[in-house]
């Protein structure tokens, strides 16, 4: 099974800067049949490689709740029927949608999404993200390890 992995995020934002993170260590891991890619902003043109994939992870922060223990998420996207009310923005789920439109084939895709606290410019992850961030690698190599075997 070949699988995408995207990191998402702005590494001189602070911690929006986890999905890289994560993505780089994960391809440390020189795991076979893995695709790691680290993008800004997860934009349309990323649809042709994920319609040549079998799975893509999505790999983001997500914003932290006030005093949460344990806090990384890996799980299969859901699609939606929903619309954005905004013509020129499209969430994740439309940008999956419109996917598997174009490409007339479904998209297995999963979200690994830890939480950030510190948006800073030019900070490095927080000590916070970083935990997660390391928690996520982990969860993420035994999952990918599977699909692959």
């Amino acid at each position: 099974m070949r699988i995408l992995v995207i990191g998402i995020g702005n590494e001189l934002r602070g911690d929006d800067g986890a999905g890289a993170y994560i993505v780089q260590r994960i391809e440390e891991q020189n795991l076979p049949d893995i695709d790691c890619q680290i993008v800004t902003q997860f934009t349309p043109e990323w649809l042709e490689l994920m319609a040549s994939a079998e799975r893509t992870v999505l790999v983001d922060v997500r914003i932290a709740e006030e005093g949460e223990a344990s806090g990384v998420m890996l799980g299969r996207l859901e699609a939606n029927t929903g619309t954005s009310s905004i013509g020129h923005s499209l969430n994740l789920t439309e940008l999956v949608l419109l996917g598997e439109h174009l490409y007339s084939k479904p998209f297995d895709v999963w979200i690994c999404a830890v939480p950030a606290f510190d948006f800073t410019m030019g900070q490095p992850l927080s000590t916070s993200c970083r935990e997660h961030c390391d928690e996520a690698v982990e969860q993420l190599v035994e999952f990918l390890s599977e699909s692959i075997s």
